[in-house]
């Protein structure tokens, strides 16, 4: 084909140029599209075609005429690839466009140019290049402004539109972009805009940008340089739900500088970055949004504005160089995420400024210096973590609020500087200063510092100028103070509301010294301590109470005032005070015993120079640790008043003695409570000694005490142990203890004794007889005797009277059997009849004993009923006997028998709180010498064993059921002498003798939680005897009947030796033996010659008021042979 120096369209006005057309030098060719006779027009250049600007035209493409689609898949190339200044054009390339000399495409504007992907359009200056406003450009290949000093990709007019699409790429030599107002660009994910030496896009007002994928500023360029009012997303790619990554927009300078009310949202994973300036740079009014995810990162400042700067961050805002963001005026952040400056503060900002950091997991505010540095009536809430190194964590001027619930840490945690208006804080977070003041008022003007419930402060408060105001308050969480608070000048005001209710619960506390200050109140419950003392005027306590540890002293006048009408007042240290209680109590050492686990650590020494003067109904709270040496102000309080012109004055008040541990008795002895210089004021008027019960002090047993409460005066240790008195001339108040358990009104010479041990015992080191006093101290005095009483062995030894009055009933019985066997010694063991000195007939022999042979055979089953009045009631008892006695004997000659016996009984006896089962066996022999009438002499001696068992139920602080298990052993032995007078039809005649046992018990224990151990004993009982007998003969019946006075010889009672569980010794006596009136009665009923049925009765009667009473009766069988 021909090559002319120019292709000229077609009639209609087209241009068609086929695949094989090759251009080239000398011969270059031009498209001129001057149009036709039928628009549109169309030049279409086919893939392979190659044109080359005519040296006459020079442009690849020269369009003159409007309404012309190029379509090019080709290659064309000239001073313009396309030169349509003066026409608007549609161009589609497929391939490549390229100049020489100028732009790759000059067009008017309104014109559309699509490059597709693989297309290239290069310019030697711009790629692209509008003349006039208006313009779009749509890029999915290459378009590049590569070679001239301040060659573009894209250069326009206002209202030109660029969408970038994946892969496509436009880039100049100085700027990716360079265009005037209302600049429209997407770029895509893949996109990029590249300015080699100047910015991705630069863009002149109102520009709108979306990217999706890279806007990169190299050399002196910013990534995006934009004039006012400019709008920019930077998106995120998403597939599916997943963000795979998001837009990135770079600059060698800045990531995007830009003019007034500038408006982004950096999406999750965008970036932005200025890395040789800021991040982002914007005018006044700029409005940033980070979302979570999403990065500014700024060699100098993350970002920065003018006035009215607004940023709602969520992801991260760097300044690696300077700050992280800063503003002017009316700076306002919304911070959930993070912003750091790495050289100076983390925010920066002006009058009017309000920062709000929301606290999300990993939000922070930080910077090398400040972490927020505001001027005057700056708002500064945060939740979150707030740090600064070398200066503040926050700073702020006049006017400003800070509320903080987070974290705010620094050199300074906060600082409000230089200037004489107000500062407000309201903190329920923590504030630390590293440097070791936490918050500095500088301001002149008042501050007014609300460290609420969860407030941490560490470091020191320091408030200056001003009538300031410091509000801890306690909730549900503390308010504390690690540190001292310096108030400064002005009439100055800290108040403490609220406290600890309960140890662990939330509290106030400051730790160091509280100075400067006019006025400490305290309202409200709990205590509030102040560990670090104070300087100050005036202590006013309202509510709940308020301990000071450390040293008290006035601040503009010479000596402090505390007038102290809540619940407690107590501390440590030195008060140079005048202290005037009008309600509750007073009392030495750090801390009140029901706040601290350890209760000992309650226990102090508080020095006064001042006046003490106590209203009626306050108190002395005096803590002491039991079982320790009397060490006042150390094992026990101690208050010390010192100076000739200070009183203290007692004023009806009255002591309450606070155990820190009640499962110990307190020492005897004599401890000061208050050590004075001067005389004690009023202390005629003292109140009764009280006990105050401590919730946290649990009384954990065996035994628990009766009383309670806050001021039990009710307690023995208070009414009979403890006595308040002056000492040391009357300038010391003191509290004698002495126990004397012996000495209770109300107990008996047994309890009394086993109270003395208990005295001697108040030091022992057995922890259960510790317990157990302790629990006796603290209980009122009728638990106290009823303890006593449920102890006292007089019970057990009581219960050897019955087995004595059972071994006497066996006399008896036996005493009748022997006056029987006498009266059958006539004629083969026959009773005969005979006749009598006056003629009548003499009665035949008792039916107890048949005549005959020489043995008998016999058995008998008793039941008795046994009553015993002891000298208390804890003595007495009652109950029945069941015996059974078998024998043989054997008439050696007609004037001696001789015979044997086995006994056994059980008795069954019920006494006060208990009973008792004793199992005994007896064997004896016994004799008689003498016949039917005239004299005749009894004997009997025997040998018994018996078992009790014993139970009881304890009373007073003893829980539960006690017993005991008691073994004794016994010899009784009678003898009788006796004369018999024949009356005819009865005989009868007096008696005198004598009985004796020996009952000798092994030792024993009463078991139960404080069992009290008995040693043997060994009761004796001796008696005379004098009676008389009668005996007759009724045919069937033989009736008979005997009565006796005995005369006690041993009636000074039996007794022991008993020991506490720790081996304190006492003595127990146990009941009187009495005297009495023995009564036998019954009759023989004869049921065959050889057989002989007995009924009988025996009773014994004592003669005093004091003694055993027995009655029973006996069945019998006898047989002869």
């Amino acid at each position: 084909m021909l090559h002319a120096a120019a292709i000229n369209p077609d009639t209609p006005g087209n241009v068609f140029v086929p695949s094989n057309y090759n251009g080239g030098l000398p011969a270059a060719d031009s498209i001129n599209a001057s149009g036709g006779t039928t628009a549109p027009y169309t030049v279409t250049i086919q893939a392979g075609a190659i044109l080359i600007g005519d040296p006459g035209i020079m442009d690849g493409i020269e369009v003159t005429s409007d309404n012309y689609t190029i379509n090019n898949s080709g290659s064309v190339s000239g001073l313009h690839g396309i030169d349509s200044n003066a026409n608007v054009v549609i161009v589609n390339n497929y391939g490549t466009f390229s100049s020489t000399g100028a732009e790759g495409i000059h067009a008017k504007g309104g014109s559309l140019i699509t490059n597709y992907s693989g297309a290239k359009i290069i310019g030697y200056d711009d790629g692209v290049y509008f003349m006039l406003p208006g313009g779009t450009v749509v890029n999915s290949g290459l378009i590049e402004g590569l070679t001239a000093v301040g060659a573009d990709g894209v250069q326009g007019g206002n209202g030109v539109g660029i969408t970038n699409h994946t892969g496509g790429i436009i880039r100049g030599q100085t700027n990716g972009a360079l265009v005037q107002d209302g600049l429209v660009v997407v770029n895509e994910v893949g996109g990029t805009f590249t300015g080699l030496n100047g910015d991705g896009i630069n863009a002149a007002n109102g520009a709108s940008i979306t990217n999706n994928g890279a806007i990169t500023g190299s050399g002196v360029g910013n990534g995006l340089k934009l004039g006012n009012g400019a709008f920019v997303y930077n998106n995120t790619n998403f597939v599916m739900s997943n963000p795979v990554f998001g837009g990135g927009i770079s600059g060698a300078v800045n990531g995007i500088l830009a003019g007034d009310n500038f408006t982004i949202t950096n999406q999750n994973l965008a970036t932005v970055v200025g890395n040789g300036g800021d991040g982002i740079k914007v005018g006044a009014s700029g409005f940033i949004t980070n979302a979570s995810g999403g990065a500014i990162n700024g060699s100098v400042n993350g970002a920065s504005g003018g006035f009215n700067l607004y940023v709602d961050n969520y992801g991260v805002i760097n300044g690696t160089g300077g700050t992280g963001i800063t503003g002017g005026d009316n700076l306002f952040i919304i911070n959930g995420g993070v912003v750091h400056g790495f050289v100076n503060d983390g925010v920066h900002g002006l009058d009017n400024s309000v920062v709000q950091n929301v606290g999300l997991p990993g939000n922070l505010i930080s910077g090398a210096v400040n972490g927020i540095w505001l001027d005057d009536n700056a708002t500064v809430i945060n939740a979150g973590f707030v740090g600064g190194t070398s200066g503040a964590g926050v700073r702020v001027s006049d006017g400003s609020t800070v509320t903080n619930t987070g974290t705010i840490l620094g050199n300074v945690g906060i600082e409000a500087f230089a200037g004489a208006g107000t500062f407000v804080l309201t903190n329920s977070g923590v504030v630390t200063g590293t440097g070791g003041t936490a918050i500095d008022g500088a301001i002149s003007g008042i501050d007014t510092l609300n460290l609420n419930s969860g407030s941490t402060v560490t470091g020191n408060i320091v408030t200056r100028g001003g009538a300031d105001i410091i509000n801890l308050t306690s909730g549900a969480s503390s308010s504390l103070v690690t540190g001292a608070i310096n108030m400064g000048l002005g009439n100055d005001t800290l108040n403490l509301i609220n406290g600890q209710t309960a140890i662990g619960g939330a509290t106030i506390r400051v730790t160091g010294l509280v100075s400067f200050t006019e006025t400490i109140n305290k309202s409200n419950a709990g205590v509030a301590f102040l560990n670090g003392g104070a300087n100050v005027n005036t202590v006013s306590i309202t509510g709940g109470g308020l301990y000071i540890n450390g040293a008290v002293d006035g601040n503009t006048v010479s000596q402090a005032t505390i007038n102290a009408g809540g619940s407690a007042l107590g501390g440590t240290g030195t008060w140079d005070a005048n202290i005037a209680l009008t309600g509750g109590g007073f009392s030495a050492g750090s801390v009140p015993i029901t706040l601290d686990a350890v209760p000992t650590n309650a226990i102090g020494q508080l020095n006064l120079t001042g006046n003490v003067t106590h209203s009626a109904g306050t108190f002395i709270r005096w803590d002491v640790a039991p079982q320790t040496a009397i060490n006042n102000g150390v094992n026990s309080d101690l208050i010390v008043q010192t100076g000739g012109a200070n009183t203290y004055n007692v004023n009806g008040a009255n002591i309450r003695i606070s155990a820190t541990n009640i499962n110990q008795a307190i020492g005897n002895g004599t401890y000061t409570v208050v050590d004075s210089a001067t005389g004690i004021a009023n202390f005629g008027t003292m109140g009764a000694l009280g006990v105050q019960f401590n919730g946290n002090i649990v009384d954990n047993g065996p035994f628990l005490a009766t009383e309670s409460g806050v001021n039990s005066t009710t307690t023995v240790l208070t009414n009979f142990f403890t006595t308040a008195a002056l000492a040391d001339g009357g300038t010391n108040i003191v509290l004698t203890v002495q126990h004397n358990f012996a000495g209770l009104p109300g107990i008996t010479a047994n309890q009394a004794s086993l109270g003395a041990a208990l005295d001697a015992s108040v030091n022992s080191p057995n922890p259960l007889v510790q317990d157990f006093i302790a629990s006796l101290d603290y209980s009122n005095l009728a638990t106290v005797q009823a303890t006593l009483a449920a102890l006292d062995p007089a019970t057990y030894l009581a219960l050897t009277s019955s087995v004595i009055n059972t071994d006497y009933s066996l006399h008896r019985q036996i005493s009748d059997r022997l006056s029987g066997l006498r009266d059958s010694d006539e004629g083969s063991g026959l009773y005969r009849t005979q006749v009598s000195a006056k003629g009548a007939l003499a009665p035949s022999a008792p039916a107890s004993v048949s005549s005959g042979g020489p043995f008998n055979v016999w058995g008998s089953l008793s039941y008795d009923w046994q009553d015993y009045s002891g000298p208390t009631a804890l003595s007495d008892f009652d109950g029945n006997v069941a015996s059974f006695t078998v024998g043989i004997d054997y008439r050696v000659s007609p004037s001696f028998v001789l015979g044997v016996l086995l006994n056994g009984s059980k008795s069954d006896l019920d006494y006060t709180g208990g009973s008792s089962d004793i199992d005994s066996l007896r064997g004896a022999i016994y004799a008689t010498l003498g016949r039917s009438t005239g004299w005749y002499s009894d004997a009997l001696i025997g040998y018994g064993s018996h078992s009790i068992d014993a139970t009881r139920a304890f009373g007073g602080v003893l829980p539960g059921v006690g017993g005991g298990s008691l073994d004794a052993t016994s010899i009784q032995a009678l003898w009788t002498v006796g004369y018999t007078f024949d009356a005819g039809s009865f005989r009868h005649g007096p008696f005198v003798g004598l009985e004796y046992q020996n009952v000798d018990v092994d030792g024993f224990n009463t078991g139960g939680g404080f069992p009290i151990g008995v040693g043997d004993y060994s009761v004796d009982s001796l008696r005379g005897l004098i009676g008389y007998r009668i005996k007759g003969n009724c045919g069937t019946f033989r009736p008979y009947a005997s009565v006796a006075y005995a005369h006690e010889f041993e009636d000074g009672g039996n007794s022991a030796v008993a020991f506490l569980p720790n081996g304190a010794p006492f003595s127990v006596v146990g009941p009187d033996l009495n005297s009495a009136i023995l009564l036998t009665a019954g009759t023989g009923i004869s049921l065959a010659p050889n057989l002989v049925l007995d009924v009988g009765y025996r009773g014994e009667i004592s003669t005093d008021s004091e003694g055993l009473d027995s009655h029973g009766g006996s069945v019998g069988l006898n047989y002869n042979f």
